[in-house]
């Protein structure tokens, strides 16, 4: 009877060991749900706040503001002229003749102008005869005389000390008759010596307009 309750104790003993064993596992199991649970709860947790911390966009409102008209104000004013000091404003009389000054010193000033372009060009036309006298030599020599050049040279030597003399004080009519007196006879030479010059183009050009036209009256 003795090892019959052993077997009974020791059979007792295997059955509380197992119970407990079921509870630890049951308990561990619990553990670990819960630590999922908190787990889940603070993942939660942490999208709410990250939620939370996200600013909303605000959504713009377009306000129609009706701007407002501008009033045109008129008004006709009164004015009064008055002068302070001794500046006082030009007459009739004063203007006028203000115009004539103005328009003086304009015609002067023209006239002077052109009185230096006409003292170059008989300047200019004064060198002109003396270096065709010598340039051209042979071919104003075919056209002239020796007394024609002669006078053509002493033309020249004589408007060229008046320029430095008399005509340093000339004004412009006495300087344009002095150009005609120099150029009148001068062109006359120089348009001789062009023609001279010239003609034995004329004459080729001349005669192949003939060759031509004699080749014409052939074929008819």
């Amino acid at each position: 009877e003795e090892e019959v309750d052993d077997d009974e104790e020791e059979e007792e003993t295997a059955d509380e060991k197992a119970e407990e064993t079921d509870e630890a596992k049951e308990e561990e199991k619990s553990a670990e749900a819960d630590d999922d649970d908190a787990e889940k709860s603070e993942s939660k947790d942490a999208t709410n706040d990250t939620k939370s911390e996200t600013p909303k966009k605000k959504k713009k409102k377009t306000i129609m503001v009706q701007k407002e008209q501008k009033k045109v104000h008129k008004k006709t004013l009164d004015v009064e002229a008055f002068h302070v000091g001794n500046v006082r404003p030009y007459t009739p009389e004063l203007m006028e003749e203000s115009k004539a000054k103005l328009a003086e010193l304009e015609r002067k000033d023209r006239e002077r102008v052109m009185l230096e372009e006409s003292r170059n060009r008989v300047e200019s036309f004064i060198y002109l005869i003396k270096n065709k006298l010598v340039d051209d030599e042979e071919a104003i020599g075919k056209v002239t005389t020796e007394e024609q050049r002669a006078e053509l040279s002493k033309l020249a030597s004589d408007a060229e000390e008046w320029m430095y003399d008399e005509g340093y004080n000339a004004d412009l009519a006495t300087m344009e008759d002095k150009y005609a007196e120099l150029s009148t006879p001068a062109n006359k030479v120089f348009f001789r010596v062009s023609e001279s010059t010239a003609r034995p183009e004329a004459i080729k050009a001349l005669q192949t307009k003939m060759t031509k036209v004699e080749d014409l009256m052939k074929k008819w």
